[in-house]
């Protein structure tokens, strides 16, 4: 819904008719533009944890997973303890 639009042409000047007088102008939702810039302000101003791999340009689940088990057994390779919690936020 972020990515929803609604595309209207905007009439410029000249016969009203003519189509090559207007111009295309995009709707987004309240929200969309809300999130959009809200994201700007996160990324300029490091609000987001580095481990925060799904919100971030290049980032990915598989260089997540690659932290993840390089950190395990980096401890393991310590002799440190490797715990962790996950939880599933799944929507219902």
């Amino acid at each position: 819904m972020l990515k929803f639009s609604e595309v209207k042409p905007l009439f410029k000047k000249g016969d009203m008719p003519n189509l090559s007088k207007c111009r295309p102008i995009s709707l987004l939702p309240s929200f969309s533009k809300f999130f959009r810039k809200s994201y700007i302000y996160i990324i300029l101003y490091y609000i987001l944890a580095k481990e925060s791999y799904g919100f971030k340009t290049n980032s990915s689940t598989e260089i997540a997973t690659h932290t993840l088990i390089n950190n395990i057994l980096s401890s393991l390779n310590n002799n440190l303890c490797a715990g962790g919690l996950f939880c599933n936020l799944k929507r219902h």
